[in-house]
């Protein structure tokens, strides 16, 4: 009996209650808000039954969400396929573009190519038709076998004859130094070294 005193409410603690209310309303509120309080929409319902009833409108959203008929492809709208054309219009110009540049260069190699095989036989024939001289100029000329087997055994050196090849020596280094300065100033320096 106890807890149905403690829960029983007289009329005017409501009202102090709702005086109160309407004075912290009347502190907050803004002009476009209406001078009273508007009233709490009571409802009747327990906490569990409030808390059950919105656990199961969000399963509800959920489940609707994910639902296949929602995942079903729309397929596109005109501006979606126009832009996807223009793109695929795009890479294609540009593979069409770059196919026909490595052309180019494929072409332009090709004659180089064919150019210098052709300069390279024209050359080929000029040689061989002078080969013959110029062969002979290369070459050094045949030794004997007097002038091989000379080479074997010498005679005693005197220090005249010393000092005779050792200038001869000299003289031969410098003969070669001047003639390698003159190759690398001379524009033709890889055929004048070719020559020797």
């Amino acid at each position: 009996m106890s807890a149905v005193l403690k829960s029983f409410v007289s009329e005017k603690e409501i009202e102090t209650v709702r005086q109160k209310k309407q004075e912290e309303w009347e502190k907050t509120r803004t002009a476009d808000q209406p001078l009273e309080r508007p009233e709490e929409v009571h409802d009747p319902r327990t906490l569990y039954e409030r808390l059950q009833a919105n656990k199961i409108k969000k399963d509800e959203e959920f489940e609707e969400a994910l639902k296949f008929k929602n995942q079903i492809y729309k397929g596109l709208d005109a501006d979606e396929f126009e832009h996807i054309e223009k793109i695929k219009k795009r890479e294609y110009e540009e593979t069409v573009q770059r196919y026909r540049e490595e052309g180019k260069q494929l072409k332009k190699f090709r004659e180089e190519v064919a150019k210098q095989q052709a300069d390279q036989f024209e050359s080929n024939t000029r040689n061989a038709v002078l080969g013959t001289s110029k062969r002979k100029r290369l070459l050094p000329p045949k030794k004997t076998q007097q002038e091989l087997l000379a080479g074997l055994i010498r005679p005693k050196k005197t220090k005249s004859d010393s000092n005779k090849l050792g200038m001869e020596k000299l003289e031969s280094k410098k003969v070669l130094c001047d003639f390698m300065q003159r190759c690398l100033t001379n524009q033709n320096s890889v055929e004048s070294i070719r020559l020797l």
